[in-house]
């Protein structure tokens, strides 16, 4: 199987790149193969924007598989380059998933779990009503809809992750150093998510990869929904420290966001047999994570 991740300079990108690498070499080059594309890095280029581009690394890579990573997630940036996240997030996962048709390719597309309001902390359903509260929200409901009419052996991943960058500008980033530098902090107790950590999606998105028995929409999440709030205070009782903090509800802004982005995985856990990690299981593995930086 010759494996292509796309964006794999990003937050998941660059989990599933690391999970994939050690995987294969444990295997035999002829039954797995990675191949790993950005704009910049010692892997494959490619512009994302340009579909020639696109084209051209299909070309040269010929996979099997396909695992999109690439999105525009900040949605300040995205409320100000319409068009840019539109064509990003939503255009072009439409355009790889029909490449992947014509290729015989499967298709993997990582969604968000963005398109919900007024919920409170229920765990939404694949068939729930989604809602466009943003242009990052619209521009990812393009995709599904773009992905559902262009291709055919594809998978669309709900899903809300957590992990560590190199620039230290992710939201676990966040915790963790406001966690060791004793800083006082506001925690939204109203804002609820079912989050997952790059190591575990990357783990799921191994296992569904050799299954072409289905495709489709699917929740790939926490089992259960918990608030912002009471993740940070998870976090910090696992590291053995005492958070600083303040109660807060998350106000609305300039730019309207989901607070309720709870989810449900008992689709693909009835479809697969697998089994999504807990909140428990995610603490645990930010926890194990830290042990190895440490080790």
């Amino acid at each position: 199987m010759r494996i292509l991740v796309l964006g794999s300079k990003g937050m998941l990108g660059t989990y599933l790149v690391r999970y994939l690498s050690n995987i294969s070499s444990k295997i035999t080059k002829k039954d797995f193969e990675l191949f790993s594309a950005s704009k910049d890095g010692k892997d494959l280029y490619c512009d994302f924007s340009e579909r020639n581009s696109i084209t051209s690394l299909f070309n040269e890579v010929n996979p099997d598989l396909v695992v999109n990573c690439i999105a525009i997630t900040s949605l300040e940036y995205c409320e100000k380059n319409p068009k840019e996240c539109q064509e990003i997030n939503g255009f072009i996962p439409g355009y790889l998933a029909e490449l992947c048709k014509i290729s015989s390719s499967r298709f993997i597309q990582i969604s968000t779990d963005h398109f919900y309001k007024d919920d409170g902390s229920k765990a939404h359903l694949e068939s729930d009503k989604t809602f466009g509260l943003n242009q990052y929200a619209k521009s990812k409901l393009l995709a599904e809809k773009e992905i559902n009419e262009r291709g055919d052996d594809f998978l669309i991943l709900r899903t809300s992750i957590v992990g560590l960058t190199e620039s230290r500008g992710s939201y676990l980033d966040w915790i963790l150093e406001n966690l060791r530098n004793s800083k006082e902090v506001g925690l939204y107790f109203n804002a609820y998510t079912s989050l997952i950590h790059c190591e575990q999606l990357s783990e799921i998105i191994f296992q569904l990869s050799f299954n072409h028995h289905f495709s489709g929409l699917y929740n790939i999440s926490n089992k259960n929904v918990f608030s912002k709030g009471d993740f940070y205070l998870a976090v910090a009782k696992k590291l053995g420290i005492k958070p600083i903090y303040k109660k807060e509800d998350l106000k609305p802004g300039i730019i309207e966001r989901s607070v309720s982005c709870g989810l449900s995985p008992s689709k693909i856990e009835s479809k697969t047999g697998l089994l999504m990690p807990s909140k428990s299981d995610l603490v645990d593995c930010i926890f194990n994570e830290q042990e190895g930086y440490k080790g």
